[in-house]
């Protein structure tokens, strides 16, 4: 089973800057995709397709890249860890049904197999992120974080910008830097 990221480090001088590309990963493990609905089987909507082409150039720029490998549908590395684990596409880490509302699976995951999962995508993903985050700021004062997606259908802006719900940069940074 392959890990839960990729990670591209600059080739050029490094700057300041990762970008995280946490809904490129395709991959579903066989075991969950026995689970889906048949017509889910073989494809699932609004994924984030083309990120890893897309993005390629990055580290050519000097930015550390931290792509994701399996689906949102197996894990979504850009929710919250928090309750319910298991529910709505917008808010939680494992998704019951598809941004269109309509049934993912035949046979839903159990609580312990939504923990598993966390456990085992979710958690290195976002250990990961935080290494290389500190990292950044331990050498430059400072990073910026690009979360970048290319999501269709059901969101008009072409291009969103998060603030970490409503927290300032600086009060991220001192989080990230506490953490």
């Amino acid at each position: 089973m392959p890990d839960p990221f990729l990670l591209h480090l600059p080739t050029a001088h490094t700057i300041p800057v990762i970008a995280s590309l946490p809904h490129s990963g395709l991959l579903i493990p066989k075991e969950i995709t026995n689970t889906l609905e048949a017509s889910y089987q073989h494809y699932l909507p609004n994924q984030d397709w083309h990120l890893d082409r897309l993005y390629d150039f990055l580290p050519r720029l000097g930015i550390t890249v931290l792509q994701a490998v399996y689906s949102r549908y197996v894990v979504d590395l850009n929710r919250s860890l928090r309750e319910p684990l298991f529910g709505s596409f917008w808010q939680s880490v494992v998704a019951e049904k598809t941004a269109f509302n309509t049934a993912i699976y035949r046979t839903p995951p159990s609580r312990e197999e939504v923990e598993q999962r966390v456990e085992q995508y979710y958690r290195p993903y976002h250990q990961q992120l935080q290494t290389l985050l500190n990292e950044q700021i331990e050498q430059f004062g400072k990073v910026y974080l690009l979360d970048l997606h290319s999501f269709l259908g059901l969101i008009e802006d072409e291009v969103c910008l998060g603030n970490g719900n409503g927290a300032t940069f600086e009060q991220i940074t001192k989080n990230l830097v506490s953490a």
